[in-house]
């Protein structure tokens, strides 16, 4: 919904001078609010996607171990393949998305210098021309659904467990039929650049979240001769950090291989998490209902190769929207 505020102030300009820089002081700051806001989401979002994918890199470590492990080598040349064709398939619609974003910013009038850039933060022209006079929100549809097709189809037991999870967009546009799916209409029509990017980075982070949940997949099904393995990083990652008020936040955390060798006790925003069958934990909560950056503790402590103790500390960032904000 438009500012009305702001095209009262568009409008005073043709009545009077004075009019004019009274409303636009007021509307400019509520401009300026909105786009640090978009800002920060997207700021949040891509640090989220760099967690993701340190933890995802982790894992596919740990399925080179298992190539090298006489009691796995076998299963691991079967799936170790299947993982790496997933890793493609995700880092070629990710590069495409990075495309995108740098494709919007130049729209926005790009200067780059020598290490920063600059461009029209609040150019909605720029998203009206890239993503429907140019028809990339379409190109873009047709990519995200093409990866999904094409992730399926590696393997028919991770399409049978994943088939019904994946989201690409949001929860809400991937259950309408496809009939009614509008991409450009949904996310971008008359949005903001900084918001248009925020959006992209969130499409982003839904496809590290689903390239990590399938690479583990292929990691389980190699299994293991015991519960022993010789490294040991901690992964966390977090199903979004684009949220609204109230909405449900998951967050996913474990050692290296996700093995319950580690003896990992794992708290997350001050209580203790038991384990899953599969070594690792997984934490739902609601956002909470105040606008703006959060973070979530999370420890873990394990036994190390040597038997001795240890603790790693993260903050898990998510950002919560104002309304306002995300209906501008």
């Amino acid at each position: 919904m438009p500012d009305v505020h702001c095209i009262t102030t568009k409008k005073a300009l043709f009545i009077s001078s004075i009019l004019f820089a009274i409303f636009f002081s007021a509307c400019s700051n509520k401009k300026d609010n909105r786009l640090a806001i978009f800002k920060a989401l997207d700021e949040s979002l891509n640090n989220s996607n760099q967690t993701i994918n340190e933890g995802t890199l982790t894992v596919i470590a740990g399925i080179d171990e298992k190539m090298m492990e006489q009691s796995t080598t076998n299963r691991a040349k079967i799936w170790k393949p299947k993982a790496m064709l997933i890793q493609q398939f995700s880092t070629n619609i990710y590069t495409y998305i990075d495309r995108l974003k740098a494709d919007l910013k130049r729209e926005a009038g790009l200067i780059t210098g020598e290490d920063k850039e600059s461009f029209k933060e609040d150019d909605r022209d720029a998203v009206n021309r890239l993503f429907g006079t140019k028809r990339k929100a379409n190109e873009l549809h047709e990519r995200l659904k093409q990866y999904k097709k094409d992730i399926l189809s590696i393997d028919s037991q991770m399409s049978y467990v994943f088939k019904n999870t994946i989201q690409l967009t949001t929860q809400s546009f991937d259950i309408l039929p496809e009939t009614q799916q509008d991409l450009r209409k949904m996310f971008f029509m008359n949005s903001s650049t900084v918001a248009s990017l925020a959006m992209l980075s969130q499409f982003q982070n839904n496809i590290k979240n689903t390239e990590n949940r399938f690479i583990q997949f292929c990691y389980k099904k190699i299994g293991g001769g015991g519960d022993s393995f010789t490294f040991y990083s901690a992964i966390i990652g977090q199903s979004s950090s684009y949220l609204r008020k109230g909405e449900k936040i998951e967050i996913t955390a474990g050692m290296g291989a996700f093995s319950k060798a580690a003896l990992p006790q794992i708290i997350i925003g001050g209580r203790s998490v038991p384990l899953n069958d599969n070594g690792f934990v997984v934490y739902k909560f609601k956002a909470s209902i105040k606008p703006g950056k959060h973070y979530v503790p999370v420890k873990i402590e394990y036994v190390d190769q040597d038997g001795k103790r240890q603790t790693i500390e993260k903050q898990v960032e998510y950002t919560v929207a104002q309304e306002a904000a995300i209906n501008n």
